[in-house]
């Protein structure tokens, strides 16, 4: 796996390797304003990488079962309330 090593932990950049040097996003496309705090998103200073703060890794996989989850909870939602506003 690229970048992955016996370095790879918290707050370290897996591309770049810098160290606690990353900034915390206000919202992401992915996420809103909720979703990168659930999985502990951040990027990188240095090379703009986004990596999970916690374990120092991609956060990809956690990415998409966020929006699986996500797309599961509020199409159904959003479908209902379309079949009641097309009754009303």
């Amino acid at each position: 796996m690229a970048g992955a090593s016996s370095e790879d932990g918290p707050g370290i950049c897996p591309i770049c390797r810098s160290q606690d040097d990353y900034r915390v996003p206000t919202f992401t496309l992915w996420g809103g304003m909720v979703g990168h705090r659930l999985i502990n998103h951040v990027y990188c200073n240095q090379c703009g990488t986004g990596f999970n703060s916690a374990t120092g890794k991609s956060n990809l996989g956690r990415i998409i079962a966020y929006q699986a989850f996500m797309f599961v909870i509020f199409v159904p939602i959003f479908f209902i309330l379309f079949l009641l506003l097309l009754n009303l």
